[in-house]
């Protein structure tokens, strides 16, 4: 499991998403890859996002990677010889979906929330 992306959206290549913080991401994907992780659950914090489940053996890297186009942040949790139905993934993740306190932090990572006229 870590952590990826923060001070932007992957669509904007900013902050965690910049292009060497990318390639790092992705690196460590490969690792993973190499040693046989399959199963994967991506949680992103954008609004109107659901948890992701793909098997990390079927993504080629070098063409394609797991993130949607508005990313902001969150986590990747990649699993050796365990699977889990998706219904159940989506069913652990609700939590983490939605809601205005996301919205609010999802907002305010982008930048695109003056936090001044709130205090």
């Amino acid at each position: 499991m870590f952590e990826y992306g923060g001070g932007g959206s992957y669509e904007q290549g900013q902050g965690g998403w910049a292009p060497h913080f990318l390639r790092g991401t992705l690196d460590s994907l490969k690792s993973l890859q190499r040693c046989g992780y399959d199963f994967s659950i991506l949680i992103d914090y954008a609004p109107g996002t659901q948890a992701k489940v793909f098997s990390l053996q079927n993504l080629d890297l070098a063409v394609d990677n797991p993130f949607y186009r508005q990313s902001i942040y969150g986590n990747l949790l990649c699993f050796h010889q365990h699977q889990y139905p998706e219904a159940q993934v989506q069913a652990w993740c609700a939590a983490y979906r939605g809601g205005v306190v996301n919205w609010s932090v999802s907002q305010w990572v982008m930048g695109t929330v003056n936090l001044q006229r709130w205090w």
